[in-house]
């Protein structure tokens, strides 16, 4: 098994793999990349996104990465692999990369199911979790709501661009602890909650923010402050993504959640969606319950590790032997 620099690759062999994850997320996760691809192949042309693509005695793929480089953090974008020995090629590869050794940081986050990365990532420190992607199919503008059960609901309400502002120290409230595998504001430090704050509204990463289908709950007592969100972007043009769900420390137990489930599900099928999704720690007990109350079905998992490197890389072959290929510790 060998892996070469993705540079080195014909484009339209690297359009082939593009079109293969495109299909995979889409039949999949009801996710669509399309938009994604052009904007990684830039990179791969102009070398700001470090890759590799594996190939095997025969010559053909059989497997393929890419990573970005980030003020010393190296993003992991993409990890498909067919088998253990395509993984240990392509991990030594990104390792090895002038960004891998520049980073300090490494950070994976995504779809990644490739034989063997738990192990090698566990060998190399990492922490790691799961995050259960799960989805609801949508049928009807009422039907979302009888589902997720009656309550009366309190001041939900949409979503206003003020309420940018309160997001992050509500979600600091929300998700009190540090939580190293956290693929947000690993730190719990209120600057990494801004941060994120302005990814999830701003960037598409998780899809392109739709304030037609977000909502917000204000403070009781004019405080000011907000009690609760429901962050939704479109990760397709008939699917709605959950990115977040969260109620402030003190506003929990109160039913504030699954209100605004019941009518962001609302929402999202009276405005054409035929789905939505959402990712859960696969630890979240309360919310797991909560999302399969609502008719939530579990597709897929993904990975979220975190791995700070306070040495420099050293090789070794002992986190993937059965590729025959050195990682780098």
């Amino acid at each position: 098994m060998r892996a070469r620099d993705w540079r080195d690759i014909d484009s339209a062999a690297m359009h082939d793999l593009y079109a293969g994850e495109l299909a995979r997320w889409r039949d999949a996760l009801s996710w669509d990349t399309t938009a994604t691809w052009p904007i990684v192949d830039r990179g791969r042309r102009l070398g700001t996104v470090a890759g590799a693509v594996a190939f095997d005695d025969d010559g053909e793929p059989a497997g393929w990465c890419f990573a970005l480089l980030q003020n010393e953090t190296f993003q992991v974008g993409g990890f498909v692999a067919r088998s253990e020995a395509a993984t240990a090629a392509l991990f030594e590869a990104l390792a090895s990369s002038p960004m891998g050794r520049a980073a300090r940081r490494w950070i994976w986050f995504g779809w990644f199911d490739a034989p063997g990365l738990d192990d090698a990532l566990a060998t190399q420190g990492a922490t790691l979790a799961r995050y259960v992607y799960l989805r609801r199919m949508l049928r009807g503008p009422d039907e979302s709501a009888r589902h997720a059960g009656t309550l009366a609901p309190p001041s939900v309400r949409g979503w206003r661009a003020s309420d940018l502002r309160q997001l992050s120290d509500l979600l600091a409230s929300a998700y009190p602890t540090q939580e190293e595998s956290r693929p947000f504001a690993p730190s719990g430090r209120i600057d990494e909650w801004r941060e994120y704050a302005a990814q999830i509204v701003g960037e598409a990463g998780c899809g392109r923010f739709d304030p037609g289908l977000s909502l917000a709950v204000d403070g009781e007592g004019g405080t000011g402050h907000l009690d609760g969100v429901a962050v939704v972007t479109r990760v397709a043009p008939t699917t709605a993504h959950l990115a977040q769900l969260a109620v402030r420390a003190g506003a929990q137990a109160r039913g504030l959640g699954r209100a605004m489930l019941a009518q962001a599900l609302d929402r999202a099928s009276a405005r054409g969606c035929t789905a939505i999704t959402l990712l859960v720690h696969e630890r979240n007990a309360r919310a797991r319950r909560l999302y399969r109350a609502a008719g939530f079905e579990e597709r897929a998992a993904f990975l979220s590790a975190l791995r700070d490197v306070y040495q420099p890389w050293t090789s070794s072959s002992e986190a993937l032997p059965t590729g025959g290929v050195s990682t780098r510790r």
